[in-house]
Parts: structure tokens; sequence; C-alpha cells
């Protein structure tokens, strides 16, 4: 007897119908499918997250797949907060309008101001924690909400000796590259963290740019394939998520590039806690140490990864 709601991105749609298919028969299962990039020029919709009841959301890097439960390196959070749970339940809504063949203007008519002053204050076992609801596109942001990449420049900014970040894949986005060659030249430490995948000829010499920076050191992750052999869009480093000195964090579903930002719908939260920050600095530490991990070599040309077994799955 549960409502469920499904948004789904038109490409991925095209690519995968057959599970859409199967729970548009399911009753009480209602799907849309946006259309982003049909909306702003280009991006899709990559926001990962899910709402239950109203008052409790979970957000991360995870697709709807098994291979993100078993063969992938990813990182999510569970929230159970009502006001928190209510921004992504605006974006939720005013994104569901526009899948149901909306405007944006009739959209943010429909839907309205968000009142919830942000960040929110949580006080736990774990101590005193603030949390704000960040989403991109910045032309699509409902009243009342933040824009990711605005929150994340003021993070770097605020980074008074330590910056950590782990991506899929990096490419120079002006704003934030500007941001982070700002902090390693007042000396702050610069660590990047991102998987071989991110390794076609652009994104290379963008990462091979910036570990010639002083105070910045890029690392490329490569997990080994399964012992049972080639696992199409698997054994990768998924996360994204940034920390900052001791107590401060975002985490979300975009990686770092101009299109994240500017045309595609993504998701996160900024958090500001010391006892939840210290938790990802393990977990970066585990992979940074790793040995799967190695530092980028200006001087070498990378083969990019092998992705998908060449019949499009």
């Amino acid at each position: 007897g549960v409502t469920v709601r499904i948004l789904a991105e038109k490409k991925f749609r095209e690519t995968y119908p057959d599970v859409l298919i199967q729970l548009r028969k399911t009753p009480g299962c209602e799907i849309r499918i946006l259309d982003i990039g049909g909306i702003t020029g280009g991006g899709v919709h990559h926001a990962k997250y899910f709402i239950v009841d109203g008052r409790t959301v979970f957000v991360g890097s995870q697709n709807w797949d098994w291979r993100a439960l078993t063969q992938i390196n990813e990182l999510g959070v569970s929230i159970t907060n009502l006001p928190v749970a209510s921004g992504f339940a605006h974006v939720f809504a005013f994104d569901w309008e526009l899948a149901g063949g909306a405007s944006v203007e009739q959209a943010t008519r429909s839907i309205g101001t968000i009142t919830t002053p942000f960040p929110v204050v949580i006080t736990d076992s774990l101590g005193r924690h603030k949390i704000t609801p960040v989403f991109s596109p910045a032309d699509l942001l409902p009243h009342g909400l933040l824009w990711d990449e605005t929150v994340l420049k003021d993070l770097i900014r605020s980074a008074g000796d330590s910056i950590s970040l782990q991506l899929l894949s990096y490419r120079s986005h002006t704003p934030l590259e500007q941001e982070l060659r700002t902090a390693a030249d007042r000396g702050v430490q610069v660590r990047i963290l991102v998987s071989d995948w991110s390794l076609h000829p652009g994104q290379q010499e963008d990462l091979k740019e910036l570990h010639r920076i002083p105070n910045v050191i890029v690392k490329i992750s490569s997990i080994p394939e399964h012992s049972s052999g080639f696992i199409s869009f698997a054994r990768v480093e998924h996360c994204k998520y940034l920390t900052v000195d001791r107590d401060h964090a975002w985490i979300g579903t975009g990686n770092w590039s101009r299109d994240t930002f500017l045309s595609s719908r993504n998701a996160g939260v900024v958090l500001v806690s010391r006892a939840l920050v210290a938790r990802l600095h393990n977990k970066f530490n585990r992979s940074w140490d790793g040995p799967y991990t190695s530092e980028i070599d200006p001087a070498r040309t990378y083969t990019p990864r092998k992705r998908d077994d060449g019949n499009g799955i």
C-alpha cells in the first residue's frame, strides 16, 4: 500500500528500459521520465536520492544497480530529519512537475518557496551536526534552496590546513579549480583522488596540471577486476565527497565538471560535524593509502580503462 514515485533520466530509460517497464505494471508505482537536457541544452538527471515518508532521505553516489552494492566503492548518507528531507522533497516535487510536462515557470509557481532555514542543526549521541541540502543546476533551483557550486566555493575558501576530494572523474571547471589553486597557494594541503575512468586525454591533462601545483597531490585509483572476470561499469571508485579541515564536508552525486553544475541535476549535503567528518577522513585515507592508488605521472600518457564489454551494456 505504499505509494512509490520514480523519476528516471530519459537517456538511461532508452538504455535500460526493462526494469521501468516492469515497475509501471506494479499497482501504486508511478514513473515519470525527466529530460533535463531538453531544458538546459545538455546534461542529465544525475541525482541519486530517495525520500521515505517525507522525513528520511538517502543521498549519495550510488545508482540503483546491483553493482553499486557489491562491485563499486560508493558513499552515501542517510538522514532522518523532517526539515532536511523537505529540501529534497521540494526538488523532487519540482522535477516531478517538469517530468509531467510543466514549464519551469509553472513548476516554480506550483511548488512555491521553501521556508526552512538552512543549515539544520541536529544533536545526537555523536554530537552536534549542521546539515545543508545543496543542488544543481543553478537555473533549476526552486526558491529557497542553495546552488552547490556557490556553497562548495565557500567551503574551499574556509580551508585552513587540508582539503581532500574524491570523485569518479574531474574536468577543469574554472570557478572551483581557482578556489583549489588559491587554497594551495596559501599553504593548504590538497589531495585529489579519482578513478582510472578519468584518464581520457582531456581529463588526464587537467589532472596533470593540478598535480604540478605546489601543495597539490593527485592520485589515480585502479581497482583490479573481479576474480570471476570482467564486470562492465564496475570495479571503480565512484564516491563523490570533499572534506575541509576536520569538521566540514560535502557528500554529493555529481562529479566536478562544467555540465555538473550548470546543466545536470545533482544533489548533496554540506556537513559541519567533527564526528561525521572524522569518518569521512578514515574512509578517504583507506583508499588514499591503499594498494590500488598511485600518484599521477605528468610525463606518462595513460590509456583509458575499458568500462563495458563493447555491446553497450
